[in-house]
């Protein structure tokens, strides 16, 4: 390895590769590293982002350790001790494929870093020390030898929606394996679903677990990074109920979470809770460095640390089952109250920056425990909680407020609404008093 790395800040990715960009990338990663894993998913995109991913690679003097098609969870168990590891695929059927970049220590690489090296010229070796692309063999098998290990013997029936039939088949090789019955069933799903599908999208999937008495049912997303969940009865699981089930179930006494996840998760853990950024890579990189048990985000997306750093719906349906073998999955979930959330947008021209210090100042002087990540601001009381983020494409702020309780929740909004309005009235009154202000 080359003795600078590119530097791992803010968790991203590269979204619509195209194959010169990914030849780009190609040739900037292989300056630093020269052992580099890729996997890819069955996107109609991916085969052409993948060879010219590789051509870069290659040409840079790397040498590849090819999965070919795999899901993305299995990505750090590749043999040979790859230094970097790029996946890529998406779940959206008109756009070009993304692109991941992460560690073997579980980060992954900004994508506004690698942008800057791929606009770089990158000064090719010469083509007599060109590296090399070999097919890398038991990734899998370690993957779900690792599973087996941490889950167990099951003793459960499985609905598996295999729409998406590499983590879909994989997972039912696993959990027949570990002595669970699997009924595998296919639907398509409406175009622009982007991989988070609403309940009316598993009305297939609830009506099979129903008549064929399953203990629970699972569809995977398209790299098996995420799933939604329904239980005995056929009634969709809250995303947000599923990492707090095994939580608890397994005794985990520490989580990270993304900062509109569930107050829930206090509850579980006795209050170990970190929170961060609102993408699951931004839970990866937090876990990395507290070394908590779990982690997870408001969509379905779940870490656990005794697997690997990556996101693994493969491994949470295992889990699940498991806990499913011995309870009622709907009983559990009904320990979990369901929130009540109220939304609220403003649009600013300000610097947005010293918006949300100020949003941040009065939210502390309101007796709010803050926590900052990014371009959002979460602000606890001890019964609720809102979270302002700032989207600069729209230059607007989105406020929402949550708690299990109607009355309170709207109490707490109006407060909320005085924070975000008191933030941007005093962000105004500092920018006209600057002398560069209007």
């Amino acid at each position: 390895m080359a003795e600078q790395q590119p530097a791992v800040k803010s968790t991203a990715y590269y979204r619509e590769v195209s194959p010169e960009l990914a030849l780009s990338i190609g040739k900037a990663v292989g300056q630093y590293y020269k052992t580099v894993a890729v996997g890819c998913d069955m996107h109609p995109s991916t085969a052409v982002i993948d060879n010219a991913l590789r051509a870069g690679l290659i040409a840079n003097g790397v040498t590849v350790l090819h999965n070919g098609v795999i899901p993305a969870s299995a990505m750090p168990f590749t043999p040979g001790g790859p230094e970097c590891y790029i996946t890529i695929g998406t779940h959206r059927p008109e756009k070009l494929s993304d692109i991941w970049i992460h560690l073997p220590d579980g980060s992954y690489l900004n994508s506004s870093n690698i942008y800057g090296l791929t606009s770089k010229q990158v000064k090719l070796p010469g083509y007599d020390r060109l590296g090399s692309c070999v097919q890398s063999k038991g990734t899998v098998d370690a993957y779900a030898a690792r599973l087996k290990e941490i889950v167990g013997p099951l003793d459960c029936a499985i609905a598996i929606d295999v729409s998406h039939p590499i983590p879909g088949i994989l997972a039912s090789y696993i959990a027949n394996d570990l002595g669970a019955e699997t009924v595998l069933l296919t639907h398509r799903y409406p175009k622009g679903t982007e991989g988070i599908l609403q309940e009316t999208d598993l009305r297939t999937l609830k009506q099979t677990v129903v008549s064929t008495r399953c203990n629970l049912g699972v569809s995977l997303s398209h790299d098996g990074g995420r799933l939604d969940v329904c239980d005995e009865n056929g009634e969709l699981i809250s995303p947000e109920k599923i990492p707090l089930i095994i939580a608890r179930h397994f005794g985990m006494k520490s989580m990270t979470a993304t900062m509109d996840f569930s107050n829930s998760a206090e509850e579980v853990t006795g209050g170990m809770v970190i929170r961060t950024g609102l993408r699951i890579m931004n839970v990866s990189n937090q876990m990395r460095a507290s070394r908590t048990d779990i982690g997870a985000d408001s969509v379905g997306h779940v870490i656990v640390s005794d697997v690997s750093l990556t996101p693994d719906g493969i491994c949470t349906m295992l889990l699940l089952a498991k806990i499913a073998s011995e309870y009622r999955l709907s009983e559990l979930a009904a320990d979990f109250p369901e929130s009540i959330q109220k939304s609220h947008t403003v649009h600013t021209e300000l610097d947005w920056k010293l918006v949300m210090h100020k949003i941040g100042e009065q939210a502390v002087n309101n007796d709010f425990s803050v926590t900052e990540e990014e371009n959002a601001i979460r602000g606890d009381l001890e019964s609720g909680w809102f979270l302002a983020v700032y989207d600069p494409g729209t230059k607007v702020i989105t406020l929402t407020t949550e708690s299990s309780d109607e009355a309170y929740n709207t109490i707490l909004f109006e407060m909320a609404k005085n924070i975000l309005n008191d933030g941007i009235r005093m962000a105004d009154q500092l920018t006209l008093n600057t002398p560069d202000g209007p």
